[in-house]
């Protein structure tokens, strides 16, 4: 549990900041004190589900980087990819499709020829 809130509340304070909202500001608007929600953003403080779902809501958190960590750094690599193919030529492209499909033709391969690997 204790990841989890970390994990929140670094979302919170860092969707809340991106927002241009102050710690009080935000508290005052979802009638909460403001000690309450540093606790919620240090990762020491629960919300309520009420008060959850409307962090959430008012800070626009993408939840899977809170349920789902490991995914948003497998996005994030994914959308820099798609950014450098769309930064290619017809023959760079064309390299990048051969290269994409060598890799995963070899990683077959090499999964028949050494199991576990």
């Amino acid at each position: 549990m204790h990841n989890f809130l970390k994990r929140f509340g670094v979302a919170v304070r860092d969707g809340r900041i991106y927002a241009g909202i102050t710690q009080r500001d935000l508290a005052k608007r979802l009638n909460v004190t403001a000690h309450h929600l540093g606790g919620i953003e240090n990762g020491y403080e629960k919300p309520s589900l009420d008060l959850f779902r409307l962090l959430i809501e008012v800070l626009d958190i993408q939840t899977d980087s809170i349920f789902h960590p490991e995914m948003c750094q497998k996005n994030v690599v994914l959308a820099d990819i798609v950014l450098y193919v769309f930064k290619c030529d017809d023959v760079e492209y064309a390299e990048f499709i051969t290269t994409i499909g060598s890799l995963v033709q070899f990683k077959t391969f090499q999964k028949a020829v050494i199991p576990d690997s």
